[in-house]
């Protein structure tokens, strides 16, 4: 039947005298009837899925009434329910308005596709592809750039939705701060939730106040009439801002995941930063000790960021090395899309650099103004190394300029 619904869809002579080579004769279907249940699978496949809608229309189908000359309603459900298990009406439709000379030949094709298919065809599905495409570019969103940080957006290919994130770095070394600016920079445009479980919710706010106002640490312990003037402006920015944060608490990954869900479905959420992987509350056991729990908790954030189509950042200690591992679990880098490690070169530049790129090169790295007394961290540009003596040379993968060794430093800043 379902091939019977896009015949209202389908304008084209052509393409329904191909339905009829097929047994199929849409003329049987009452217009009326055949339009409603076709844009209500339509519908209610766009705001749930193939299996609910098509649990609701089989409920919708019984209820049709059987006209004169029509198959009998057993048959007329036999028809429907096969059809909706061999291919989807959108499409199927589309396709067929575009290359009504091609009938048969993509009927036959989408034989292939089922609504409860755990893989997708991939030449079928091109052209929602390309739309999805042709949104996304037309919104921005082909590469989602955070304002303020276009270098750091593009090396990792941008803060796009479905993806993970991890910023690593040495114990106070200001995870917290980069994120605390990031936050600030996203709010402009995204909703953004950040994950606080280590400050009191007063703590947290006043560090945010001093990115935001460039204010020091002990302007913000002072008087507050004395700054009045930068908090009210603070204020005036960021109010109609969807920024939020959480009050402290430690939270458990079922807790998180409540928690994306519900801001989710009532303001909206495109960026949750969770601060940090090993505050989260985690069961163990003998099965499953804590780096394989803190492992499970990273793949079930991949899942939560692909099913709310949203961006999720984590922070991470470093494992004490200086090489930007995981102290808590290195497994745990295994579903992100990108690995950052922030830390100071031996020329005293605060570097980002991707040790982990999957939309972008390995290795690629920017600069940031780091100023640890005011929360702020802000995006310079792109990293050029250098050494204590001046810019590294364009030869030094041939020689190192002072030891006239091979070098044991690289150009990408390993």
């Amino acid at each position: 039947m379902l091939i019977a619904l896009c015949g209202w869809l389908v304008s084209d002579e052509r393409a329904l005298l191909d339905f009829r080579s097929l047994g199929i004769n849409p003329d049987d279907w009452p217009q009326g009837e055949t339009k409603r249940v076709a844009q209500k699978y339509i519908e209610l496949r766009e705001k749930k899925n193939h299996v609910y809608a098509e649990l609701k229309l089989e409920s919708e189908l019984k209820q049709l009434g059987v006209a004169k000359d029509l198959p009998s309603r057993s048959d007329i459900q036999r028809l429907y329910l096969d059809a909706l298990n061999e291919a989807t009406s959108l499409e199927l439709s589309r396709a067929l308005m575009k290359h009504p000379d091609r009938g048969p030949e993509l009927i036959q094709a989408f034989r292939f596709v089922s609504p409860k298919s755990d893989a997708i065809h991939y030449g079928v599905n091109i052209q929602s592809f390309v739309e999805r495409m042709e949104s996304d570019f037309q919104a921005g969103m082909s590469e989602r750039e955070l304002d303020e940080w276009p270098h750091l957006s593009s090396m990792i290919g941008g803060f796009n939705p479905g993806r993970v994130g991890l910023i690593v770095a040495k114990t106070g070394f200001g995870k917290t701060n980069l994120a605390s600016s990031l936050a600030l920079s996203a709010s402009k445009t995204l909703s953004t939730v950040f994950v606080n479980m280590e400050m009191a919710e007063h703590d947290f706010a006043q560090r945010l106040m001093m990115a935001s106002g460039n204010l020091s640490y002990r302007q913000i312990k002072g008087d507050p009439t004395l700054i009045m003037e930068k908090i009210l402006k603070i204020q005036e920015e960021h109010i109609a801002r969807r920024l939020f944060f959480t009050k402290g608490t430690t939270l458990s990954m079922f807790d998180l995941e409540s928690l994306a869900r519900r801001f989710k479905a009532n303001s909206g959420l495109d960026l949750l930063i969770i601060d940090y992987d090993q505050k989260i509350e985690l069961k163990t056991s003998r099965e499953t000790p804590e780096w394989k729990a803190l492992q499970l908790a990273v793949e079930a954030v991949e899942r939560l960021a692909k099913e709310l189509s949203i961006y999720c950042l984590m922070l991470a200690q470093e494992s004490g090395d200086g090489d930007g591992k995981m102290s808590g679990s290195k497994r745990s880098a295994f579903p992100a899309s990108s690995v950052m490690h922030f830390f100071k070169d031996d020329a005293g530049k605060n570097i980002i650099k991707a040790t982990k790129n999957r939309f972008g090169k390995t290795g690629a790295a920017v600069e940031v103004d780091y100023q640890p007394e005011r929360s702020f961290v802000k995006e310079v540009g792109p990293y050029e190394a250098t050494d204590v003596l001046g810019p590294i040379p364009s030869d030094i993968g041939k020689r190192n300029r002072r030891t006239k060794a091979m070098p044991h430093w690289n150009k990408d800043g390993g």
